[in-house]
């Protein structure tokens, strides 16, 4: 078995084409390429989306603040210290339950979507393969 190894492998008949390693690696590198680009415009589309987003998300969030009386709880804070100190276990009670917690989930979803896309965005264009690419 030793011996049909060592003849096959010693005979010429196994030669690589001419300039099959610059073919191997120019593919690489386009695939790479195409990998970053799609990654960079996946990103920035997902980028604008959330901040299109965020405008809607976050004036439905200030709407259920104003319609949950939230603001009222917080003034009261800052009108009367001594109410506060005096009732502050009941003030908090009632400021925590008049926060509108499904739309500030959805709030810091859009939010925390739009920094992960800034982040690959970055992220993307720092890669060497982004910088040949805009050459």
């Amino acid at each position: 078995m030793k011996r049909d190894l060592n003849t096959i492998f010693s005979s010429n008949t196994l030669k690589p084409r001419p300039n099959l390693e610059s073919d191997i690696l120019h593919k690489i590198y386009i695939r790479n390429s195409r990998k970053i680009a799609f990654k960079f415009w996946a990103s920035v589309f997902v980028g604008i989306s959330s901040i299109v987003g965020l405008f809607p998300v976050s004036s439905n969030l200030s709407s259920q603040f104003k319609q949950s009386g939230f603001y009222d709880y917080v003034s009261l804070i800052f009108s009367n210290g001594a109410a506060f100190s005096k009732y502050s276990h009941d003030l908090i009670m009632a400021i925590g339950e008049s926060i509108p917690g499904v739309s500030v989930i959805i709030f810091l979803l859009v939010v925390l979507v739009l920094l992960w896309s800034l982040r690959n965005i970055f992220r993307q264009s720092r890669s060497p393969y982004f910088k040949l690419l805009a050459n």
